[in-house]
């Protein structure tokens, strides 16, 4: 890791470290801005000798040795802008941290403190404690936890209670100044992810309106079928009919007394 102080100078640092993250890591890394921060940095042989041993050990034992520092501040924004090499500034070892419990928590997390392991939190707590004012701001984070956070004590010894919590970020170192010599202990509160929308089911479909009631049927007939051959008396009253002749003699009587 390269560790950055507030003067600028960098050094090449095991993992088993504390930093704070830079602007430029919040959004995608980039070539153009691994390249502006290196430029930033205090220019000499430290810092070569640093980038040197970063890349050695985290870019694949990328060749150096011959290098012009030109070709090394090439390699090592490439590694930085690639997440090969990890940078960060450093915390002041005569940081007062200071703790307001009524300060709201914090609910970003980038910019905090990142203790890579619990044995670096563990070493950074046993050094802090040995000054009374930031053991007291510890002791009091301790005791005012906010909702949903449980705080059990491991056998009475409030470092390895503290430990885990800074490792994994429940609670955080903030700089409040950019000589990072005054860090505000706060708590990180866990924003729960939006919960997926539930979809509106679709409404019913309307029901569809009840078919017309069905015309009532003609009765059946009660007459006899007609016969296929008609009788001799049937064809006399057909023709009859059809020719307009009386066929009886009363009706023959009626015809001839209306003419």
């Amino acid at each position: 890791m390269l560790l950055i102080d507030p003067r600028r100078h960098a050094i090449s640092q095991s993992l088993g470290a504390i930093r704070f993250p830079f602007l430029f890591e919040k959004s995608a890394r980039n070539l153009s801005a691994a390249k502006a921060l290196l430029v930033r940095l205090h220019q000499g042989p430290a810092l070569i000798r640093a980038l040197v041993a970063e890349l050695a050990t985290h870019a694949g034992g990328a060749r150096t040795g011959a290098a012009r520092p030109t070709d090394v501040l090439e390699l090592a924004a490439q590694a930085i802008a690639n997440g090969k090499i990890q940078v960060g500034r450093q915390l002041q070892p005569a940081a007062k941290i200071h703790f307001n419990p009524e300060a709201a928590a914090q609910t970003v997390g980038f910019g905090t403190a990142i203790f890579l392991t619990e044995k670096v939190a563990k070493d950074f707590l046993t050094a802090a404690f040995k000054d009374p004012e930031d053991k007291r701001a510890f002791l009091r984070a301790l005791t005012s936890p906010p909702d949903g956070v449980s705080v059990s004590g491991a056998g009475g010894d409030p470092i390895s209670v503290l430990a885990p919590l800074l490792s994994r970020q429940r609670l955080v170192l903030v700089p409040l100044d950019a000589s990072y010599r005054r860090v505000r202990l706060s708590w990180l509160k866990r924003v729960p992810p939006p919960e997926p929308e539930t979809p509106v089911a679709a409404p019913p479909p309307r029901p569809s309106a009840p078919p017309p009631p069905a015309m009532p049927s003609a009765p059946a007939s009660v007459l006899p079928e007609p016969p296929e051959v008609p009788s001799p008396q049937a064809l006399a009253l057909l023709d009859a009919s059809k020719l307009g002749i009386p066929f009886c003699q009363e009706c023959m009587a009626k015809a001839l007394s209306l003419v």
